[in-house]
This record gives structure tokens, C-alpha cells and sequence, in this order.
């Protein structure tokens, strides 16, 4: 009896870790969601690799933006040099570079991307998140390409692209 419990508990401690698998590099993030689109598995984008920030109207009743949808409909219907843009073979030329080319988020990237489109006004937490260490946040640019990624609980998640379509 004891032993079918002791086989238990360590067969739930082994799908844990493997359910709990974290994305501890931007490449890991960029060839998981290539590969899920490939698989034609986008559930599967949004809960692992995306991290969603949400946009409400005025009187905050109704979603007018949802950064993980965003991304996903990219993914979903190819559009070329646009905001949220999508190739799986742009993802795969990324993935080569974005892990040494990537740098924390800085003033300069705040203003562009994350306050013009006024994103730290409604997800406070990615505000915390850079200011306990801008290296929570990381910027990668490489020619029209523009991805941000969060690092969310020791796991990256992408938040937002320009134009992933793009290679160099």
C-alpha cells in the first residue's frame, strides 16, 4: 500500500514539473509559439507564451484591446508590416538573435512603445515589475521588428510586436 501512495505522489511531482515547464529564454518563447502555430494549437500560444494586458473603454465596461488577442489574430491572419504582425519563419529568423540582441527596458523604450499606447496605465503589474528591475521587461529590436516580452513569474511571455513578419 505503500507504495502505490509513495508511486503516486511522484508520478504528480513529474507531470507538475512537466506542466510547469518556464520559458527562462525570449528563443524558447518565439520556437514555442512557431511550433504550436505550425501544430495549429493556438490555445495553446495564448496560455503558454502570451502574456495578455487589457484595454477597457472609458467607463471600463467593455475590453477594446486585448494584447494576447492581438497577437494571436496576427498569427491567426498573416498581415505583413503592421503592429502584431506574424510569420513562423520570421519567428524562426528571431529566435536566432533575440536572446543576445534583447536589452532590459529603458526610458527611451517606455516613452515609444509602452506609454504611447498608454499599456502602463492599465497593467499595473508589468508597471511593478519594471520598476523592481527593468530587467523584467526586455526589448528586442531588429530592423521594422519590435517584440517586448515580461518575464512573469520566472517565466518570458511576449506582451507585444511590431511586424514579426520581418527578417533583418
Amino acid at each position: 500500500m505503500n507504495r502505490i501512495i509513495i508511486s503516486f505522489i511522484v508520478i504528480c511531482m513529474l507531470s507538475g514539473c512537466v506542466n510547469t515547464k518556464k520559458n527562462v529564454k525570449l528563443s524558447q518563447v518565439l520556437l514555442g509559439i512557431r511550433e504550436e502555430s505550425m501544430k495549429k494549437k493556438y490555445s495553446n500560444i495564448k496560455d503558454k507564451y502570451l502574456y495578455s494586458i487589457e484595454i477597457y473603454n472609458n467607463d471600463k465596461s467593455k475590453i477594446v484591446f486585448n494584447s494576447g488577442s492581438f497577437i494571436l489574430n496576427g498569427i491567426l491572419f498573416f498581415k505583413e508590416d503592421e503592429d502584431f504582425a506574424y510569420s513562423d519563419d520570421a519567428a524562426l529568423y528571431h529566435s536566432q538573435f533575440v536572446d543576445a540582441m534583447a536589452i532590459d527596458v529603458n526610458q527611451e523604450i517606455i516613452e515609444k512603445y509602452l506609454n504611447e499606447y498608454n499599456i502602463l496605465e492599465y497593467d499595473r503589474n508589468l508597471q511593478s515589475l519594471i520598476d523592481e528591475s527593468p530587467s523584467n521587461v526586455k526589448c528586442y529590436i531588429n530592423g521594422k521588428t519590435v517584440l517586448l516580452f515580461v518575464n512573469d513569474n520566472g517565466s518570458y511571455k511576449l506582451f507585444f510586436t511590431v511586424d514579426m513578419t520581418a527578417q533583418g
